[in-house]
């Protein structure tokens, strides 16, 4: 009898909570990009809490805005909510990496240059570029097969020729 009862207690205690509200979504931090991060706990205990966030702008751009690395290892739940200044730091880096990749593909631009004005390279031409060869050619590489055998009959006939 008494496991009756703890059950149909149980079932109210259910039945009571389900009747209360869900709590209130609290904002954990924003981004630079305008981007709000919430956290919501969840009314079961053992269940990690639900973790979204709300775009600025339209809702039609919404999933196609990035949102910066922390931010969404924090929505998935690999790490701790990134503060302002580590966001930043990150920023200025990216920054930083972006301006040296600029200056080494203008570096690697003039030697090359330097390299085809010497005769050192081949000036490729844009319709050299657009061709794309699914392998690397080489003459000791045959094309059709027995294409070597005609190769070598070739070098033994003007070989032998006087």
């Amino acid at each position: 009898m008494t496991q009756k009862l703890n059950i149909a207690h149980r079932i109210f205690e259910i039945f009571l909570k389900s009747l209360s509200r869900t709590p209130k979504p609290k904002i954990v931090g924003k981004d630079h990009l305008g981007n709000s991060y919430y956290e919501q706990e969840q009314r079961q205990a053992g269940k990690p809490a639900s973790r979204f966030y709300e775009a600025l702008g339209d809702d039609r751009e919404y999933f196609d805005k990035p949102i910066p690395a922390e931010w969404e290892a924090w929505l998935r739940g690999r790490r701790e909510a990134p503060s302002e200044e580590e966001v930043t730091k990150n920023i200025a880096t990216q920054k930083v990496i972006k301006q040296r990749a600029v200056e080494l593909q203008q570096k690697d631009d003039l030697e090359r240059q330097k390299s085809i004005n010497e005769g050192v390279l081949k000036q490729v031409d844009s319709q050299e570029k657009k061709e794309k060869r699914s392998f690397p050619l080489y003459e000791e590489y045959e094309i059709k097969p027995g294409d070597i055998e005609i190769k070598k009959e070739k070098i033994r006939n003007e070989s032998n020729e006087p």
